[in-house]
């Protein structure tokens, strides 16, 4: 297991990534997906790299029902979402 900060891991990839999310960033995430310029915005930058570096499992805890449902909305997914795969 490797524990590590987004910057460190630019470039490396693993079999499972889980990217804990805080509450508090300069706006919150909800803000920033909903209402700006993506590519504008440092934080989402540095959680691409995170998402980004999986093989095979992504797991994305977020702090709030609000931040979930904006990150569902961006990634296009439900809750019971039948496409996720299972493994």
């Amino acid at each position: 297991m490797t524990l590590s900060t987004i910057h460190k891991i630019k470039g490396k990839t693993f079999e499972a990534v889980l990217l804990i999310l805080k509450k508090k960033v300069r706006k919150n995430y909800t803000t920033m997906l909903v209402n700006s310029d993506v590519s504008n915005e440092e934080e989402l930058r540095n959680v691409y790299v995170a998402i980004t570096r999986p093989k095979r499992v992504l797991q994305i805890c977020v702090p709030d029902e609000n931040n979930k449902n904006a990150w569902m909305k961006y990634f296009d997914l439900r809750d019971d979402d039948s496409s996720k795969e299972q493994l």
